[in-house]
């Protein structure tokens, strides 16, 4: 068969197939143009995909490095999470590098004076402040060997000096209220407000 014999077996004129063949050019030319456009807008979402990636890999690697720091200088808590606040293993090994029983021997009668009376929790108080403001000025003053000890193991550590006084203000607490015949489990049946 040849094109006439199909062409008239579809019983259309030369102008009929020229329709024809103008609009199936036209779908064609149409699908090629959408398909462009989606390729455009499949590549585009690939680039911010990697883009993403690239973000999400960087910030990975931030949040790596900042967990780092912060384990290395912080996450060796010296404290547990409870509460009234107890030495943790890390607040336990301090203490004994620092030889802190020899300065809660030291400080512990003249707090066990200076808190008669007073209820678990303001007792708790006095110890955390006075090992805060005080114990690093006294000891400089009166036995510099602990105080350059104390100093030494911060710096060893690294960790700030306060965490040190903080293991301090722990243990002389716990020995002022076993001195006055209590806990340190009291010091949550008191509230700052408490006489």
């Amino acid at each position: 068969m040849n094109i006439n014999a199909i062409m008239q077996s579809f019983n259309l004129s030369s102008w009929g197939w020229v329709a024809v063949v103008i609009a199936v050019i036209g779908v064609v030319w149409k699908i090629s143009t959408w398909t462009t456009t989606v390729d455009n807008r499949l590549s585009g979402v690939e680039k911010i995909i990697e883009g993403l990636t690239k973000n999400v890999e960087g910030l990975t690697k931030k949040v790596d490095e900042v967990y780092r720091v912060i384990v290395m200088r912080h996450g060796r808590a010296i404290e547990k999470i409870d509460s009234p606040v107890t030495l943790s293993e890390y607040g336990q090994e301090l203490f004994e590098k620092i030889d802190a029983e020899k300065v809660v021997d030291a400080y512990a009668d003249k707090l066990h004076g200076d808190t008669q009376g007073m209820n678990a929790y303001k007792v708790q108080e006095q110890c955390f402040l006075f090992c805060k403001e005080k114990l690093l000025d006294d000891l400089e003053a009166k036995d510099k060997d602990q105080f350059d000890k104390i100093s030494q193991v911060a710096f060893d550590e690294d960790i700030d000096i306060e965490k040190i006084t903080r293991v301090v203000g722990i243990a002389l607490r716990d020995r002022v209220l076993q001195m006055e015949g209590k806990s340190h489990t009291e010091v949550d049946e008191h509230s700052p407000n408490d006489d």
